[in-house]
């Protein structure tokens, strides 16, 4: 992997003594759990446990043991080059770039409450990993597809009280994120309007000052843009409306309770269950969102308003993970060539 660094200033302190001749003692584990500590009544509980989680699992154990000062570009680059090449948890080679950036977010911000904390200026050039080629996300066939759909919707009709199929086919035809999905209550959905709204997020993230231990957060979504309201399809709609009077406003979709709700792992495991029943490869529940991106580019949806039912923060996102051509479009785009 590649990485472009720029060269840091000749900083001093306020004091016009250059950094290397101060001595500050603190490791950058300190800091950093430091910085964690004040973050925690300004952020997100998923934020701080994602933070956490990669202090913890990657950085510290490889950078955290050295003192504030001694981080500069060639530790970083060390660091990341490890990263790269081994840091999965599982030793099955590198991690991605962007878990990595965001890793040198996190370094970053950790740096620089160290120059605001105690009064120094860490000569670290700019740095940043150059992008590989972007993984390609995994779709659905036509066919696949089309086997998913029947099955679920005979798993719905078989037992109408397992409203879990139900969930799958709603992200089939919205594209939700399926922590969206198992924060849906009935209150977020208006079948006047024919709409539902997209206002919580659901996750088992690790509990504070516990090892192993974790617990559910109900919280908001991803970034202010996936707040969002989405039109749900007519054959959705006539479910919906069926079985309304069954539950109360504050009900979770898939559990029909009020006090309890399918939890994401849960519904991946349900998932991968209906796909074996249909006989097509598993695949992650996010390929649904994938494949539905893809089938509305295919259909002709403009960006903009794919973008905005996504829940994406620019119509960039969009456009650089769905809009391709397809090996058959491009045949016809030759095929219509005449001199």
């Amino acid at each position: 992997m590649k990485i472009k660094t720029y060269a840091g200033k000749n900083y001093s302190n306020g004091l016009g003594e250059p950094n290397d001749i101060l001595d500050l003692k603190e490791t950058f584990k300190e800091v950093a759990l430091s910085w964690i500590a004040e973050q925690s009544t300004m952020l997100k509980p998923t934020s701080i446990n994602r933070y956490t989680f990669l202090l913890e699992r990657h950085i510290i154990p490889q950078i955290g043991g050295l003192a504030i000062q001694q981080i500069n570009n060639e530790r970083i680059k060390e660091f990341i080059d490890d990263m790269s090449k081994s840091g999965r948890i599982d030793n099955e080679g590198g991690l991605s770039n962007s878990t990595i950036n965001d890793m040198l977010i996190l370094i970053k911000s950790i740096l620089s409450y160290a120059e605001t904390k105690y009064n120094i200026i860490i000569n670290i050039g700019k740095f940043r990993v150059t992008h590989k080629q972007q993984a390609k996300n995994r779709f659905y066939s036509t066919a696949d597809i089309n086997a998913l759909i029947t099955t679920a919707w005979e798993r719905y009709n078989l037992n109408n009280s397992d409203l879990r199929c139900l969930g799958v086919l709603l992200c089939i035809y919205t594209g939700i994120r399926i922590s969206e999905l198992c924060a849906l209550r009935w209150e977020d959905i208006n079948l006047k309007r024919s709409v539902l709204f997209i206002n919580s997020s659901l996750q088992r993230i690790k509990k504070e000052n516990y090892d192993k231990k974790t617990t559910i957060v109900l919280g908001t979504p991803k970034t202010e843009k996936s707040v969002r309201v989405i039109p749900i399809k007519s054959i959705i709609l006539e479910k919906l409306y069926a079985i309304q009077p069954l539950y109360t406003k504050k009900d979770f979709l898939l559990s029909g309770k009020a006090d309890k709700a399918i939890e994401p792992r849960n519904m991946q495991y349900y998932f991968k269950q209906i796909q074996i029943d249909a006989g097509i490869e598993p695949l992650c529940f996010h390929s649904l969102r994938h494949t539905f991106a893809s089938t509305c580019i295919q259909s002709g949806m403009d960006i903009k308003t794919l973008s905005e039912i996504l829940g994406h923060s620019s119509v960039n996102i969009t456009l650089s993970y769905y809009v391709h051509s397809s090996m058959e479009q491009k045949l016809k785009q030759i095929e219509a060539i005449e001199y």
